[in-house]
């Protein structure tokens, strides 16, 4: 049976982090953290500039990564980070006029490289996120160059289990073996 908790709520992912939690993101109404113990659900809700708040209620999906960190894809408000033990989140987002800043207001695919860097799709571009410098690098489709991602569409990142430092990325245009190290396709 549906629970009515959802029944008017467009999920876009699902995870269960390692603690055993459940995380269900949503497109319209935030966050929703189901703590199996207690058998209640935690809501995070975009509540306007609240400091340490979510950033938006419309939701991509998510990515945990090694660390227990939990990375949240936005519809337009940028890339969130949270911390669970704190219940804070970090918001990465477009920032005009800074060349290393996240390059667009979507993120929709998450990948985290283990000891490595975050791997961000938006409508714009693949974004590499270094946490020590606190930048993004971006890699754009270039129909010229062959060696470029298909289309600057990413919506989809996994890590290729043949071919370590490559990451499969899904574009609006097709998939690609993406080259972390070189940063061609």
């Amino acid at each position: 049976s549906q629970n009515p908790r959802f029944s008017d709520s467009w999920l876009t992912d699902i995870h269960m982090d390692r603690t055993g939690t459940l995380w269900v993101t949503t497109w319209n109404k935030g966050i929703y953290e189901f703590d199996h113990n207690t058998q209640t659900f935690r809501f995070y809700t975009h509540r306007g500039d609240i400091p340490g708040g979510l950033s938006t209620n419309r939701l991509f999906g998510m990515f945990e990564d090694r660390g227990g960190i939990l990375w949240f894809g936005t519809g337009g408000a940028g890339l969130n980070k949270l911390v669970p033990r704190t219940r804070v989140f970090s918001v990465y987002t477009y920032q005009a006029g800074i060349p290393n800043s996240l390059r667009e207001k979507s993120a929709n695919g998450i990948y985290k490289e283990p000891g490595g860097p975050l791997w961000i799709g938006t409508q714009s571009n693949l974004s590499r996120y270094d946490a020590t410098t606190d930048t993004f690098t971006h890699f754009r489709a270039d129909p010229g160059n062959p060696r470029t991602i298909s289309n600057h569409t990413i919506l989809a990142i996994t890590p290729s289990r043949k071919r370590p430092k490559n990451l499969w990325i899904g574009t609006r245009h097709g998939l690609n073996l993406f080259d972390t190290r070189t940063g061609t396709a």
